[in-house]
């Protein structure tokens, strides 16, 4: 063969050979080139299912052990009926009596109302102790007009809100009373809006002494009984912002003050909440830190038609991510999500299901992609943690 190869000594043999190698490393180069490819595209894949992991974990422990508080805890796993009842007064000697709060200086009442009828000096809420120092809502005020009324009463004398409705429309409306001792006084929000302020900000229940009622429905004074309907009632130990105000009535009647509201700062200052969701006997549950029930005389309950949790926003318990599944993210669609609840024994090392509940529950969640293999981890949530 006449080339520049078998002219400087290589034999025909010798030039197939070198052929044959160059092409094998050119194919080995082009593998590793492929799988240094497939490498990155798992380490990629890994660290977006280790976010998306840690994500859903967070939001799962987030949520409450159970919302029992004290065993027995749920018997059923998974997303729960929400009743939705509420509380029915009937204008002529049903009331409610909340713990005492004459510790007070700045308070928040919030609450949804349905008024059926009205009556001149008809109480929403009435605290304080009367004549000797008090804060009282009526449905129909004697200075208002007829419209409702906020007043305080400071002995002597009397400060007072007109927000110029009446709200005898039969419908739900959400109500909010906000003192700030010492700072901006009086203010009163009715479906979110600000509907009228006054600037006095002097004397509170810390300044009245002993005896003081907090009552739903009926008046320190002789005035009438509410007609009508609660729900949804809680207390602060401030004067919460009118964009705290918003998003309360933005959640809804429905809405879980202890989960609902992500940034939503003032929580921990819920010194009172009665969500009014136990539809029978003469107790309703304090769900707030305080741990301070209030107590129902005469009044009745009335049931909602009720829904179920069917999302992140409604899940106020560990038990609601049971058979929790998301097919695929909108954000990253090859991946999807998948969460088991069971609960578990410590003596059996949290390895076996227990058919009973105990006070630990394993939660397993799951990161799967389309091509990849599933990232998996484990929590061990036990109750109080």
């Amino acid at each position: 063969m006449d080339s520049k190869l078998t002219q400087k000594g290589f034999t025909l043999i010798e030039v197939l050979v070198m052929t044959v190698l160059l092409a094998m490393a050119f194919l080995v180069f082009l593998g590793s080139l492929n799988l240094g490819r497939d490498l990155q595209n798992k380490s990629e894949v890994k660290s977006v299912q280790a976010i998306l992991l840690h994500d859903l974990q967070e939001q799962i422990k987030s949520r409450r052990f159970d919302e029992n508080l004290i065993a027995p805890w749920s018997g059923d796993l998974g997303t729960d009926v929400q009743e939705n009842s509420n509380l029915i007064f009937d204008g002529s000697n049903d009331f409610v009596t909340l713990p005492d709060f004459s510790y007070l200086n700045d308070i928040t009442f919030s609450g949804w109302i349905k008024i059926h009828t009205r009556n001149n000096w008809e109480r929403i809420f009435d605290f304080g102790k009367g004549g000797s120092g008090d804060m009282f809502l009526t449905v129909q005020g004697g200075r208002t007009g007829g419209d409702l009324e906020m007043t305080l009463h400071p002995n002597p004398g009397a400060y007072t809100i007109d927000p110029g409705v009446t709200l005898e429309d039969s419908q739900w409306h959400h109500i909010v009373f906000t003192y700030d001792k010492g700072g901006a006084g009086m203010k009163l929000y009715i479906d979110g809006a600000l509907t009228g302020s006054n600037i006095y900000n002097i004397k509170s229940f810390s300044d009245w002494g002993n005896g003081q009622n907090f009552y739903l429905g009926k008046a320190n004074w002789n005035d009438p009984y509410f007609d009508g309907e609660m729900d949804e009632v809680s207390i602060f130990s401030i004067a919460i912002t009118s964009e705290e105000v918003t998003s309360i009535y933005n959640g809804g009647q429905n809405a879980d003050l202890r989960t609902s509201f992500g940034d939503y700062q003032s929580a921990q200052n819920l010194v009172g909440y009665w969500k009014m969701n136990e539809g029978s006997g003469t107790v309703i549950s304090d769900l707030s830190p305080s741990n301070n029930n209030a107590f129902l005389n005469g009044v009745s309950w009335g049931i909602g038609s009720g829904g179920s949790e069917i999302s992140l926003s409604d899940f106020d318990d560990v038990d609601d991510f049971k058979n929790y599944q998301i097919a695929q993210y909108a954000d990253h669609p090859a991946f999807g999500a998948q969460v088991q609840v069971e609960y578990v024994n410590r003596a059996a090392k949290f390895r076996v299901v227990s058919t009973v509940p105990t006070e630990y529950k394993r939660v397993v969640v799951n990161i799967s992609h389309s091509s990849f293999s599933t990232l998996t981890d484990t929590l061990i949530i036990g109750a109080g943690l």
